[in-house]
């Protein structure tokens, strides 16, 4: 058996034939035969004897040009010995035999060369009146049989390709700037692959006008179930690793980097370890079909950064030609990303500048990017005046309750980030206040209603004065510093001077409300006991 490497891929016939070489090994039979005519027909029409020199040197010519072709076989076919293939060989070589023998014939016998030489390709090949008629010993070396050649379809390795990069965000794979992007090129021979992989090659040309390409670093590499470790900070790289004794051979990886032509390679190699050079065995390679994955499957990893300087909205694009063995090169799948460098923005809607009567604040937020999209916010809250503080951090929602204390000024506002990562600027001045109070709704009119109470600070026992300038029923309220009610109840208040007699248990300061539906009135009672 033998094996060929070919560069192609698709089927051939191939003829193939077992053959001793006519110098330095015996003669196949054919050829001995027919020489042997061929000399005993020359001497034989020859009176005397034969001219050993000038009929051995006819003789062995011809065969030692012939020996010394590489393509004889093809020569047969094809004709390259005359019209006539080696039937016109054999004609020949009778021809000059017999025109050597004529040197060897003594004087007076009157025999021409063509005479001589006619007889010689007569009784060699055969040809009279008819025609060739095949029946010589020489029949086998004219006219070889006519083998059509075996059908040979080629062995390949095969390759489905695949690039990935950052997924990012929505289908246009928004990526903020200036952040390391990492890439994964894979390529597999496919489990009905009928050979081995001996070599593969990864070529990516990174785009220059949107790539840095002093931050590109190579990555880890993947064959198979090996896994190939590169320290950080490589643009280049040479390294064997022996497959032995799975498979008898050396991988060669080669990578290197080129900033000027934004081209990056990957070179794949399957070595011989005797001689340390690319395997000539047809069928051995690195990278087996995919049978039992991941046996037939690798990868190459890299990195990079976008320019300091590159306009929102830029498509980034990165695909890879990855070439197995002698197989035209397989383009990977375009991956494309979009950059997103546009901050977000975000507020507070305004509130209103008092609350009366409830300490929940509802806080509305709106946002919005150009891009990926609002991912979440961040809160802060600042008292009576204060310094801002964080309520809450990795808000995804549009509404929020904040539960303050009464007679209590807020400040609130957002920063927003969007899906990206990109921040919002930070801000220093509130973008809705709101002063939380218990009284009335209205605009306090101290001549239709006056309040007072007495004493005031007390030890829990004291008067409420209201002087009303119409009789309804008003609710009476009572509340802590923490906002809980502890007395509520709708009094009947005439026109006039009205006395209520109330009294709280604890220690403290309180507010005390009286209004209705339209008025409101607060005032703060001081307990000491």
């Amino acid at each position: 058996s033998f094996k060929i490497k070919t560069i192609i891929a698709t089927p051939f016939r191939i003829l193939a034939w077992n053959d001793n070489p006519i110098m330095g090994s015996p003669l196949k039979p054919g050829w001995a035969a027919c020489i042997d005519d061929v000399i005993s027909t020359g001497i034989g029409v020859i009176p005397g004897y034969g001219c050993v020199y000038g009929v051995g040197r006819a003789m062995y010519d011809p065969i030692i040009k012939m020996g010394l072709q590489e393509n004889t076989h093809s020569m047969f076919y094809q004709g390259e010995f005359g019209t006539k293939g080696a039937w016109g060989l054999v004609t020949d070589w009778a021809w000059g035999l017999g025109t050597a023998a004529v040197g060897c014939i003594p004087l007076g016998v009157g025999l021409s060369i063509n005479t001589v030489a006619k007889k010689v390709v007569q009784q060699v090949v055969g040809i009279g009146v008819g025609g060739y008629n095949g029946s010589s010993s020489c029949d086998p070396i004219i006219n070889p049989p006519k083998n059509p050649g075996t059908l040979v379809t080629p062995v390949a390795s095969m390759d489905p390709n695949d690039k990935q990069g950052p997924i990012g965000i929505g289908n246009m794979h928004f990526i903020a700037g200036g952040i390391n992007l990492p890439y994964v090129i894979r390529f597999e021979n496919v489990d009905s692959a009928t050979a081995s992989a001996q070599t593969v090659e990864v070529i990516d040309t990174i785009d220059l006008n949107v790539f840095d390409p002093a931050t590109l670093y190579l990555g880890g590499m993947q064959v198979g179930d090996r896994a190939i470790s590169i320290p950080f900070g490589l643009k280049s790289i040479t390294t064997d690793v022996n497959l032995a004794p799975a498979n008898n051979l050396i991988l060669r990886v080669e990578a290197n980097f080129n900033e000027t032509t934004g081209v990056l390679r990957w070179l794949f190699s399957s070595i011989d370890p005797q001689t340390l050079q690319p395997t000539n065995n047809p069928i051995a390679g690195f990278l087996p079909p995919n049978v039992n994955s991941p046996e037939g499957s690798g990868s190459v990893m890299f990195t990079i950064r976008t320019r300091a300087i590159i306009p929102n909205g830029t498509v980034l694009k990165n695909k890879a030609y990855i070439y197995f063995d002698n197989n035209p090169p397989i383009i990977t799948n375009e991956w494309t990303n979009t950059t997103d460098i546009v901050k977000p923005v975000s507020q507070i809607n305004a509130l209103a500048p008092v609350q009366y009567n409830d300490s929940t604040i509802a806080l509305t937020l709106t946002g919005s990017d150009i891009g990926s999209g609002m991912r979440s916010y961040r809160i802060y809250y600042s008292t009576n005046s204060g310094p801002f503080n964080v309520l809450t951090s990795n808000f995804t929602g549009s509404t929020l309750e904040f539960i303050g204390k009464m007679d209590s000024t807020y400040a609130f506002f957002s920063i927003a980030t969007d899906s990206v990562g990109n921040i919002e600027n930070m801000k220093s001045t509130a973008e809705a206040t709101t002063l939380l109070l218990v009284g009335t709704k209205d605009n306090f009119k101290i001549e239709n209603m006056r309040v007072s109470v007495y004493p005031n600070p007390n030890q829990g026992n004291f008067n409420l004065a209201i002087n009303n300038s119409r009789s309804g029923i008003f609710l009476v309220s009572i509340m802590d510093v923490f906002g809980r009610v502890i007395y509520s109840q709708n009094q009947s208040l005439n026109n006039g001077n009205n006395i209520l007699p109330l009294s709280i248990e604890k220690t403290g300061i309180y507010f005390l409300t009286i209004g209705n539906e339209r008025e409101r009135i607060v005032r703060r009672v001081v307990i000491n006991k």
